[in-house]
């Protein structure tokens, strides 16, 4: 209970610029935290709802038909989150505007297919993905800059400390406030640097899941409907 007496004391005595780059920590670390639990939240529900997605993909294509796969399509909407069913719904939505929704292969036959489907498939990879991953470059930038920022109190709370030795003041008791504003600005830097950069490796690993994921059930969705058409 002491030490968390004096830790309070040492900020609420530093000098106001070390009090305003620790309230600018505080206020990157409290950021860095919000990004967190909305990524954790959102991943949990993607693969939750990836996971029943798959499992109703598997049961309607037991035997894929024209029929078969209007009801897939229609169904998809009840997976809001899974990135494979927004892929599928997209994938059809697209051949509904250029083509056939029933897939005709008179019509198919018009467009160079294969290389429309790839197009359809990467785009719509490509958009979801960096859309999905927008938040988490302020991930990153907090934990390569909170150190800096740290640093600067750092520095400064040394430069206070020195301060009172140039007036004569020398004792220990003169110096030890400076020194405390300096260590407590870079644990508070560290403090909100380091959270930031694992959960930033820790979410681009999610993001590869995901990705793999898509790629998947686009090679699957490809081969689908060529088979239908041939």
């Amino acid at each position: 209970m002491e030490s968390n007496l004096d830790l309070v004391h040492i900020i609420l005595n530093s000098s106001w610029v070390v009090q305003s780059i620790l309230i600018l920590l505080l206020v990157l670390s409290l950021t860095s935290w919000a990004i967190v639990f909305y990524y954790l939240s959102f991943y949990k529900k993607v693969f939750s709802d990836e996971k029943e997605y798959q499992e109703f993909y598997a049961s309607s294509m037991e035997s894929a038909t024209n029929e078969s796969l209007k009801f897939f399509v229609e169904n998809c909407k009840r997976f809001p989150r899974a990135s494979s069913a927004l892929l599928a719904m997209h994938i059809f939505q697209d051949l509904k505007k250029s083509a056939n929704y029933e897939l005709k292969k008179e019509l198919l036959e018009k467009m160079d297919f294969v290389n429309y489907l790839n197009r359809v498939i990467s785009q719509f990879n490509l958009n979801y993905l960096s859309e999905i991953d927008r938040h988490r470059n302020i991930l990153a930038n907090i934990s390569t800059t909170a150190p800096f920022i740290g640093l600067l109190g750092t520095v400064l709370g040394i430069v206070g400390a020195f301060s009172g030795m140039s007036t004569g003041a020398g004792s220990i008791e003169s110096i030890a406030p400076g020194i405390a504003e300096a260590l407590v600005a870079t644990a508070v830097g560290l403090a909100a640097a380091i959270p930031a950069s694992w959960f930033f490796n820790y979410f681009a690993a999610k993001l590869k899941r995901v990705k793999v994921n898509l790629e998947n059930h686009g090679n699957e969705f490809f081969n689908l409907i060529n088979r239908m058409n041939h």
